[in-house]
């Protein structure tokens, strides 16, 4: 999931040249930092599905 954030970071560098890449970078983790906390706080659910280890079944 990073690997593809990253990519679109690396993609709006060409669109975006004045733009520092690690601003670019911060932008498109900003989201996965974020959720975590979006978790603790009770906007966002999640379980761990039953069957596949590792795996979250996303509620909301």
């Amino acid at each position: 999931m990073c690997l593809g954030h990253y990519g679109v970071a690396l993609g709006a560098k060409k669109a975006a040249p004045k733009t520092s890449l690690g601003t670019l970078l911060l932008a498109a983790q900003f989201a996965d930092l974020l959720w975590p906390i979006l978790l603790l706080v009770g906007v966002e659910h999640v379980r761990i599905a039953p069957g596949l280890p590792g795996s979250l079944d996303f509620i909301d």
